[in-house]
């Protein structure tokens, strides 16, 4: 039973790394980003779309979303 609570805890603290290196992708994408292309970004998927939604978006489609964010700054 013991051996069952370190393999669980080992499992839950690579888990936690994990969604904390997430959490730092997302927020260094999105401060990366121009204010145009957030704003643009926010009005195509909605004011609930969530930081991993709008990284994965952006990511996929970068040069277009800039391009896009250029638009939204003038």
């Amino acid at each position: 039973m013991k051996e069952l609570k370190e393999i669980a805890g080992i499992i839950i603290a690579v888990v936690m790394l994990g969604i904390a290196g997430r959490c730092d992708y997302n927020e260094e994408v999105i401060y990366s980003m121009s204010e145009g292309t957030y704003k643009a970004l926010k009005a195509e998927l909605g004011e609930n779309a969530t930081d991993s939604r709008l990284v994965d978006v952006y990511m996929e489609q970068q040069a277009y979303w800039d391009s896009v964010g250029k638009m939204w700054e003038e």
